[in-house]
């Protein structure tokens, strides 16, 4: 956090839940910081293959612009990368991402005697129950 209480970078706790209980002399938490919102402007070296990486998202600028520093400016919807004050290329925003653990996962299951590996989810049959994809191994 800078001065004015705006949030630069999430850090976790290092201590658990219950060592946080039991700190000595600790005060309650001032008001929860604010995020910014105006656009935030910051500075990023291209690598030698003309790309960079800013709030998880890799932009491609070209190699022309290799080993220099940019301005990118990083709004609600846009990212807007400048050189030398000039505006080169308009990123939109990607929307979210899942999370891994909530994606489908497909499960595989040994069937005991048939030498066959069952994959769950493949094809509906007339009853709409689904059916088994085998494979023999």
């Amino acid at each position: 956090m800078d001065e004015q209480r705006l949030l630069l970078r999430a850090v976790p706790c290092p201590l658990p839940l219950a060592e946080c209980v039991t700190l000595r002399n600790a005060r309650p938490a001032g008001p929860p910081p604010t995020s910014p919102t105006e656009p935030v402007t910051v500075q990023r070296v291209v690598c030698s293959r003309g790309h960079f990486q800013i709030v998880g998202q890799k932009i491609q600028v070209g190699r022309i612009h290799a080993r220099k520093i940019l301005d990118v400016t990083v709004d609600d919807t846009h990212i807007t990368i400048h050189d030398n004050g000039e505006p080169i290329r308009v990123v939109p925003e990607p929307p979210p991402r899942r999370s891994p653990g909530s994606s489908p996962q497909r499960i595989l299951r040994h069937q005991r005697g048939s030498g066959l590996l069952a994959v769950k989810g493949g094809c509906t049959t007339s009853s709409n129950k689904i059916e088994d994809k085998c494979f023999s191994w």
